[in-house]
């Protein structure tokens, strides 16, 4: 009878030990999907970022600004750019 039991046992920790084993793997999968998105995001800010800049320098040539909208435009684009660079700093944190 103590066989059985031992039997049982070790049988009932092999599987609790291989659904654990599971479940971790799962979890450290999703989480290594996470990180790799985060940083296809990045890439794509960046990306659409440089695009709308090219634009801008295509754009600049065709029409002619006065120095007040400049300045109204380059403290736009300086606020949005820090916004951007908080946003990845705080994503990059939860890494």
């Amino acid at each position: 009878m103590t066989y059985d039991t031992d039997l049982r046992n070790s049988f009932g920790l092999k599987l609790s030990l291989a659904v654990l084993a599971g479940i971790s793997a799962y979890f450290l999968t999703v989480q290594e999907l996470k990180t790799e998105l985060v940083g296809k995001a990045d890439n794509a800010t960046v990306t659409a970022i440089e695009n709308k800049l090219a634009r801008l320098e295509a754009n600049e040539r065709e029409y002619r600004m006065t120095s007040h909208e400049f300045r109204e435009f380059r403290n736009d684009v300086i606020a949005r750019l820090s916004r951007i660079e908080s946003l990845l700093e705080d994503s990059g944190g939860k890494q």
